[in-house]
């Protein structure tokens, strides 16, 4: 799987699958990466989720499954804006109305600059 895969969420399923839709993506050595549209798995395969550990490996598929046809289902995620605070979100919410009420101020005090220096 590699590095770049650190922490990331998978499925693994084992023996033979129907796969449709499927395209190559890129060939790594010994490893060939396919993108598709949907899978079948059958009663014989095994299923199971596992996460790549801090070298890219999963953590679930071992010496047991050497040789075995292994189909890899890498679960990206879209990564999500930070969420602010309540209090954070009060905060700024008071600093834009000190803002708006110093900006009235200063438009009242160059109103009154403008009528003493007429």
């Amino acid at each position: 799987m590699g590095s770049a895969n650190v922490g990331k969420k998978c499925t693994v399923i084992t023996g033979h699958k129907e796969v449709e839709g499927l395209q190559e993506s890129e060939e790594t050595g010994k490893v060939e990466m396919f993108t598709g549209e949907s899978i079948e798995a059958s009663e014989e395969d095994q299923i199971f989720t596992c996460i790549a550990d801090s070298r890219g490996l999963l953590s679930s598929v071992g010496l047991p499954m050497a040789g075995m046809d292994v189909t890899i289902i890498l679960h990206l995620q879209e990564p999500e804006e930070p969420k602010k605070s309540t209090e954070q979100e009060e905060k700024i919410r008071n600093l834009k109305n000190k803002i708006n009420k110093t900006r009235a101020e200063l438009n009242k005090l160059t109103e009154e600059l403008k009528e003493l220096a007429d």
